[in-house]
């Protein structure tokens, strides 16, 4: 077995030729180098390569290492020369050690009497071992080196002599023993018989088989900057030599480096497979005219070494590449897949292709390589900032002209790049040439009109999403990158009818976008490649783009004639817009086609706003989402106004809006949210005939006295009356109301009978014993959140409150509130802040969901409740899951014979070597007065060199404070299992705060294995990680699942 692939050996030569020159070298030897040299195929032959004078013996050693492939030429006296055995059993120990390709050539000898050590080659190695016995020196020589030696110690001299012969006879025989070996498994390799037959003909055959089974030499090339240890990573991931058949996607941004991997992957290992193919440009290729077809052709020749396979259709195609390769080892690279389809038909499966096969496929969309269940995805990283230096700079060198700031100027590039190589290889290409104040024209060039070869790459991505897609990602480039995507955002997308829920995973997918730390992001040069789009081919006139979201544009085009054709214009979203510039609404007005309007103002310093009188023809026509912040109107537009296309209203800050429009011309409005307008007096009676609302969110409207009867809403899902103090009087609200609303309707005008109902939020609403249930009781079958935060009940009773799909109760505040009766069982997350009236939840032994439960402050619920509420939930379905308490004056499985550590560095624990099989999961506590935190969980294999559990810091004494809060977190192993990246091989377990300032700061940190009540049991079905997706920011995010580690970021506090 070699110890490491041909093609990553440092080779000097391609080909080492090894002959009897007496025999050969006139003839077919002379012939075969010649061929081989034309060819470019760098060949050692002694007599031609040697430089004079140097030793022989050494340097032909040194060329048989360094030689990717060996030419054996046996020929009829090739045996009588020693020296021909020595180079033979030297070139099979390469062949073991170092992978080097071995091909023997039988010049008119008979291969059997080579193998078989017979005639000449027998009666060569009768010669070899009688020369080499002659070789010993015999006693009488040995007197007569040393007789002196010999007359005063006889005995000794003859036991040294003794010693000495049966030595060198030994290694005599070992070497001819080796030199007989060698020649048997060289002739035992497939070769070339040539005897009585035209040398011309064998030459070209053979220099042409040499051709193929060589491989481009892994020499570290200066422009794969970075890309050795990206191999390595991926080598680790392909399992070569472990059996099996892995098919293994490359996904990633476009010009990220994916196809580079590839290919020099390829070239590492290709020659261990019994065939292999590289087809590059699948996206292009198969685009074509049979182009499929052609694709398949390609494979069966390149892996059957033919040069015609004929295939006449894609079906025949797919059987023909299972048929011919399921019995063979092979290796195919797919570079550039933008289709299943193209899977499908090229490499449909793992039964197509035989034991130790493997598939690298390269994509910018992940959805085909989990559509076809690739056994591992891996995702390319880019650049670092001192790669992305060192390739920039191999392009763009300084040289011998001296460019003043050169590091600066070429840390902008690097900068702009952002650690993508194809642009640094672009910009580096262009610049190579420039002087100083060239690179700083280019660079403030870039700034407004982005390279095109580098947008152009970009865009095939852009050119593969449907129509709707390409809007969304239009949107997300220019008006939502580094914006929370939060349930606000989704709303506005949805609004203008793009489906963001399926669109955006379509844009991760395709790598163009990601969602980082729960914000919207994508590479800078994606970025401008959506502005790119939108501008076209009028990056100058922003009245001809789609997308509208620079002040200054805004401001060009409102000093444009009033004759300006601006329908061009679909979506504008403005930040800070002074307030003085109310003629705006008169320019936007006049964009008929406008589907979304998001603006935001701001005043000045000691500056009166403006009070804005509204156009009479705003909105537009064709609106579906209207998003206004901090604009100093009394009212949006006066009267009636038909806007069949508007679908969002969400109206911000207001501080001066007295009313809303009349919703009857709103036929198909979904969504109303109405935040902080304190001078709000009326909602149009209109409002409650809305059928078709889904959402509605009012907030800090202090003086709104009511709101008009809903019952027409028979899709509200959501509704949200938050700090609208006056609303709840009662005795004024129900006198209003009583001439009008059913009997079993509440003071707010809802009919709490909604089956649609899933999130209701009453936050501050001053809600009081005999309201919840009064006058009949509410029931909501389907609700799921309920926030009661900050009202005035001392009771909750779950019996008038039937809402028995409840997943998340918020009662934080309620300062009032003594006690609950039984939560519902389908309960999941409890969030009770500051509820210090609080005696009890009930009996939480059914609720066999609950997996979140906070209990900040202080609270009355008894010394004993934190044990058995982690009890309960540990005996529910969160033990395959997650478990997240905080609790504060509330000690939590004190008695466990569990010590507390000052948590001053990273905590390291050592897993017991049954764990996998006996152990469910991690249960960690935290004691510390940091109200936020951070803390990363890492299973590892092996131990770090600073391993340490930090013993001497421990400390049995109980924890004599009650400003601490406790956390308690638990990860369950199963959880772990289900993202396939868990073994028995992890055997170390660390726990580290993120923010290392908190450590030294009182924090006291324990952990404890949970043991399985049962070793065989496995997780059992439940909604629970449904449950979690309520967060934004989960609490628990498995960060990173590779080979070497798993890392878990867990956040304690963690509410909505």
């Amino acid at each position: 077995m070699a110890s490491s692939s041909s093609s990553s050996q440092p080779w000097e030569y391609h080909v080492f030729l090894s002959f009897r020159g007496e025999d050969t070298r006139q003839n077919l030897v002379g012939h075969l180098y010649k061929a081989l040299v034309e060819k470019g195929i760098y060949t050692y032959k002694d007599d031609e390569t040697l430089p004079s004078g140097e030793s022989i013996s050494p340097a032909l050693m040194k060329a048989i290492e360094g030689s990717q492939l060996a030419v054996i030429v046996f020929s009829e006296n090739y045996a009588d020369s020693s020296w021909c055995l020595e180079e033979l059993s030297h070139i099979m120990e390469c062949k073991e050690t170092r992978g080097q390709i071995v091909m023997p050539i039988f010049y008119d000898v008979d291969p059997s009497y080579v193998r078989n050590q017979k005639e000449k080659y027998g009666e060569a190695f009768a010669k070899h071992e009688l020369k080499n016995t002659d070789k010993i020196k015999s006693l009488v020589q040995a007197f007569i080196i040393d007789p002196c030696g010999w007359l005063f110690a006889p005995f000794e001299r003859k036991r040294e002599y003794d010693e000495e012969y049966t030595k060198q006879h030994s290694e005599n025989k070992t070497k001819v023993e080796s030199w007989r070996k060698a020649i048997v498994d060289a002739s035992n390799i497939s070769g070339w018989f040539i005897a009585n037959r035209d040398q011309s003909k064998a030459v070209e055959e053979i220099v042409e088989t040499i051709s193929q089974k060589l491989h481009p030499t892994l020499v570290e090339d200066d422009n794969l900057i970075g890309m050795k240890v990206r191999m390595q990573d991926l080598m680790s991931k392909l399992q070569i030599g472990f059996g099996g058949k892995r098919m293994i996607g490359i996904w990633g941004v476009g010009g990220g480096g994916k196809t580079t991997l590839a290919s020099s992957i390829y070239d590492d290992i290709s020659r261990k497979f019994d065939g292999c193919c590289y087809l590059k440009n699948v996206r292009e290729e198969s685009s074509k005219t049979n182009g499929l077809e052609n694709l398949q052709e390609k494979i069966l020749c390149g892996i059957l070494k033919q040069n015609q396979v004929g295939v006449g259709r894609v079906e025949e195609g797919r059987r023909m590449i299972r048929d011919r390769l399921q019995h063979k080892k092979v290796l195919i690279v797919l570079d550039d897949v933008n289709e299943l389809e193209q899977l499908e038909e090229l490499a449909g499966s793992h039964d197509w292709f035989g034991e130790g096969s493997r598939i690298l496929i390269t994509t910018r969309d992940e959805h085909i390589l989990t559509g076809h269940k690739v056994d591992v995805i891996h995702n390319i990283s880019l650049l670092n900032d001192d790669e992305a230096m060192k390739l920039f700079c191999k392009h763009a060198p300084q040289g011998y002209r001296r460019i003043k700031d050169y590091e600066q100027l070429s840390k902008d590039v690097v900068s702009y790049a952002c650690g993508l190589p194809l642009a640094l290889r672009v910009l580096g290409r262009f610049l190579c040439d420039k002087e100083t104040n060239e690179w700083r024209s280019a660079l403030a060039r870039l700034k407004e009109i982005p390279e095109t070869d580098i947008l152009e790459k970009l865009k095939l991505s852009f050119d593969g999403l449907t129509h709707l897609e390409r809007e969304l990602f239009l949107d997300i480039a220019c008006f939502f990158r580094g914006v929370y995507k939060d349930e606000r955002i989704m709303m506005k997308v949805d609004a203008c009818g793009f489906h963001p829920v399926i669109g955006i995973n379509v844009l991760i997918q395709k790598a163009l976008i990601t969602i980082s730390d729960g914000r919207f992001d994508m590479h800078d040069l994606v970025q401008e490649m959506g502005h790119y789009i939108v501008r076209g081919k009028h990056p100058k006139n922003p009245e001809k783009h789609s997308r509208v979201w620079k002040v200054e544009d805004v401001l060009k085009i409102c000093a444009m004639d009033a004759t300006t054709n601006l329908d061009k214009i679909e979506a504008i979203n403005l930040l800070y817009l002074r307030s003085d510039k109310s003629h705006v609404y008169h320019v936007v007005a006049k964009m008929k086609k406008l589907r979304s309007i998001s603006l935001e103002y701001y005043e000045a310093l000691f500056e009166t706003p403006l009070l804005i009188i509204m156009p009479g023809n705003f909105p537009p026509r064709e609106l579906c989402c209207l998003t206004l912040r901090f604009l100093n109107a009394k009212q949006l537009w006066e009267g009636y106004k038909y806007l069949p296309n508007l679908r969002m209203i969400n109206l911000e800050h207001l501080r001066n809006l007295i009313k809303t429009p009349d919703f009857n011309g709103l036929p198909n409005l979904e969504r109303l949210m109405v935040y902080d307008s304190p001078l709000l007096e009326e909602i149009h009676p209109s409002f409650g005939q809305s059928e078709n609302l889904v959402c509605v969110e009012i907030r800090s409207c202090d003086n709104l006295p009511m709101l008009p009867p809903i019952t027409q809403m028979k899709h509200l899902e959501t509704l949200v009356l938050s700090g609208c103090s006056t609303v709840n009087n009662l005795s004024k609200i129900q006198q209003n109301m009583e001439k009008f609303v059913p009997q079993n309707m509440n003071y707010i005008g809802l009919w709490f009978s909604s089956e649609c109902l899933r999130k209701l939020d009453l936050r501050w609403f001053k809600l009081a014993d005999g309201v919840i249930g009064s006058p009949a009781v509410w029931e909501l079958p389907n609700l799921q959140e309920l926030n009661l935060t900050g009202n005035s009940f001392v009771r909750l009773d779950f019996n008038l409150l039937r809402v028995p799909q409840l997943q998340y109760l918020n009662i934080s505040q309620c300062y009032n509130l003594v006690e609950s009766s039984d939560l519902p069982s389908s309960i999941a997350v409890v969030i009770a802040d500051g509820c210090r009236s609080l005696e009890t939840l009930g009996d939480i032994s059914n609720c066999k969901c609950l997996w979140k439960v906070s209990l900040s402050e202080e609270n009355n619920l008894g010394p004993h409740f934190g044990d058995m509420l982690l009890d309960s939930m540990l005996q529910g379905n969160a033990k395959h899951y997650f478990i997240n308490i905080t609790i504060s004056d509330i000690d939590i499985w004190m008695g466990l014979p569990i010590v507390w550590v000052d948590w001053v560095k990273t905590y390291n624990m050592l897993l017991p070597h049954d764990w996998y099989n006996h152990f469910s999961g991690i249960l960690m506590f935290v004691k510390s007065e940091a109200i936020y935190m951070e803390i990363n969980i890492s299973m590892k294999h092996g131990l770090d060199e600073d391993f340490q559990s930090q013993l001497s810091k421990e400390s049995n004494e109980r924890p004599d404070d009650h400003s601490r809060e406790t956390c308690v977190g638990y990860v369950s192993f199963s959880s772990l299992r289900h993202t396939g990246c868990l073994d028995s091989t992890y055997n170390t377990i660390s726990f580290s705060l993120c923010n290392e300032y908190l450590y030294g700061y009182g924090c006291l940190f324990r952990a404890v294995l949970i043991p399985k009540d049962d070793p065989m049991q496995t997780a059992g079905s439940s909604e629970f990680w449904d449950v979690e997706e309520v967060y934004e920011r989960r609490v628990f995010t498995i960060q990173h699942d590779a080979n070497s580690s798993i890392e878990i970021l867990w956040r304690p506090v963690c509410h909505l």
